[in-house]
């Protein structure tokens, strides 16, 4: 039966049928072509902003009060601490606005009440508005109360390719990473989700989200009353860095 269905067949029929499938396959690459072109347009003419590691080196953790660079006392908002960012993609980018949200406020809050005790309290919380929550520091040499801490929104500016833009950190996560720093029994430390608003040249705005953390691989070293870090901030994206170019 299929032998003679076989040799029903003609050539020409044969060579239709080729003919057919080598379109179909010409068709399907033209398309598959087609697409790699639109996502190499696409990568070309969209920012790709990604933080840059922040490394500590020998950096002497100063009094919960001052800031990290300067030595200062340190701002209610913003620390002079800051992260850089930079864009790997093709075009320039608007930064709108950046901002910040406690990422695992509920830890640290359980950790600090593990850790205080008479000489040193550390409170944070939270308050009727969304994402926002009251610190009170209070040690021998310190006492801060930070009232109404939310979204700690800051102005950005342009980033040009292949450029860096600095970006502050805000003062809550330095203090609280300093206290828990120089705690000998940590268990966890505080964490950031940043939010950076952007602009492209099609003039489309775009949200990008890293979470912020610190690598758990750093040395501490406590020396009479001073502790020294050896570590880095570190940052990954909440989406896919693929998915952000498609």
């Amino acid at each position: 039966m299929i032998k003679q269905i076989l040799n029903d067949i003609t050539s020409d029929q044969i060579l239709n049928v080729v003919t057919a499938v080598t379109s179909l396959l010409a068709v399907i690459i033209a398309l598959f072509a087609l697409v790699l072109q639109f996502k190499f347009f696409n990568k070309e003419r969209k920012p790709v902003i990604v933080p840059i590691i922040k490394e500590f080196t020998d950096q002497l953790l100063p009094d919960l009060n001052c800031d990290w660079e300067t030595e200062e006392k340190i701002d209610e908002k913003f620390s002079n601490t800051k992260i850089k960012l930079t864009n790997y993609g093709g075009t320039t980018a608007n930064i709108e606005s950046y901002y910040y949200f406690f990422s695992n406020f509920k830890e640290v809050e359980n950790e600090l009440k593990r850790i205080s005790d008479n000489d040193t309290t550390l409170i944070i919380t939270k308050t009727k508005r969304p994402q926002s929550f009251k610190f009170i520091v209070q040690t021998k040499k310190v006492n801060m109360w930070f009232d109404e801490i939310n979204a700690t929104i800051k102005r950005g500016n342009i980033l040009r390719v292949d450029e860096e833009l600095e970006i502050y950190l805000p003062s809550y996560f330095m203090i609280l990473s300093n206290f828990l720093l120089k705690e000998e029994d940590i268990n966890i430390l505080p964490e950031l989700t940043l939010l950076i608003k952007y602009t492209d040249i099609d003039k489309k705005e775009n949200i990008l989200e890293y979470l912020i953390y610190w690598d758990f691989a750093m040395s501490l070293k406590h020396k009479g009353e001073g502790v020294w870090l050896n570590g880095a901030l570190v940052a990954k994206p909440k989406k896919s860095l693929l998915k952000m170019l498609s």
